[in-house]
């Protein structure tokens, strides 16, 4: 995610990087995504720091609490978003753009696949224990979601 992310940067599809992710629930002592991503985007990318944001939930679950915590950010930016770029991983990609319809009206969301893992993709993804686990995982975080409203 961060590296596609990085490439759009540098071929002047924005002008911020909002990194968002927070960190497994059962592994409280591992660092934030959103900043292990804004790390790797400065040192790999040079991205500058001024382009980098992270996301200050240091406990969000859900991809609901990383929509919520850049819409905040967007409603405190000085520039005029008319659109966004979300990057994720080829499973998460519905989720997400669902997720941002449902709590924003006239911003376009610009979906950008960062990739596919090996041995998941569209027409193999049952045949390997990490397809399996993918799919599952994202079949309970959208239930998940419809049982707290946040999807």
């Amino acid at each position: 995610r961060p590296r596609k992310a990085g490439e759009l940067f540098l071929s002047g599809y924005s002008e911020k990087i909002y990194c968002s992710g927070s960190r497994p629930i059962e592994e409280p002592e591992r660092e934030h995504e959103g900043r292990l991503f804004k790390k790797y985007l400065f040192e790999k990318f040079k991205v500058p720091e001024t382009a980098l944001v992270s996301d200050s939930n240091e406990n969000s679950l859900t991809m609901t609490d990383n929509v919520r915590g850049f819409l905040n950010f967007l409603g405190n930016y000085k520039g005029n978003a008319k659109s966004i770029i979300m990057v994720t991983t080829a499973h998460n990609l519905r989720r997400g753009w669902v997720i941002f319809q449902k709590y924003t009206d006239d911003l376009k969301i610009v979906r950008c696949n960062s990739g596919i893992r090996t041995g998941v993709e569209r027409d193999n993804w049952y045949k390997s224990p990490l397809g399996i686990k993918l799919i599952y995982e994202e079949y309970e975080k959208i239930r998940i979601q419809q049982l707290t409203d946040t999807s």
